[in-house]
């Protein structure tokens, strides 16, 4: 969460609660408002782990801010060095059964949008398609060239940067 973004009042209180109701869960987040220059939007993602785990390979559908864990998980789990180092966790839990996701139907934190957030990008760079090589390689067994991630890209309607 960055210094600019707003997280609602209930946010801890409703996810430590939905921790708590559903113990299997080892990682939630929730839904976001997005706004800027008196414009905003509801990001909404998928709350099921199944559903969460086949929507990464099209984007992650986790909103880094809002997700909140048990300290076990963070200790068993640790972050890469880079960009997209959180996509890059979540990509390679998605294959342990173990491990289930959850989302929050609910708008628990309201992000600021400017022209430096990464995920306001429409190319994309190596460590997201390094993402995109790493899950297809843990969920389904799958090798891909980068030409395949590439023509991929490109049916979402976005490019690679070169």
């Amino acid at each position: 969460m960055d210094s600019d973004d707003i997280s609602l009042d209930n946010r801890l209180e409703t996810q430590v609660a939905f921790m708590q109701t559903n113990p299997d869960i080892s990682l939630c987040g929730s839904s976001v408002e997005t706004f800027s220059s008196g414009k905003s939007k509801i990001m909404t993602y998928p709350c099921h782990n199944e559903a969460i785990k086949y929507t990464m390979l099209f984007y992650c559908c986790l909103a880094h801010p809002t997700m909140m864990f048990k300290r076990a998980f963070f200790e068993a789990n640790s972050y890469t060095d880079g960009r997209l180092e959180d996509y890059l966790l979540w990509i390679s839990l998605i294959h342990d059964e173990s491990i289930r996701f959850a989302n929050i139907g609910s708008v628990l934190l309201r992000l600021r949008k400017h022209p430096g957030n990464v995920s306001k990008h429409t190319q994309i760079d190596d460590s997201e398609v390094r993402c995109k090589r790493e899950f297809l390689k843990l969920k389904f067994g799958i090798e891909v060239t980068d030409e395949v991630v590439s023509d991929f890209i490109q049916v979402t309607g976005r490019s690679l940067k070169n």
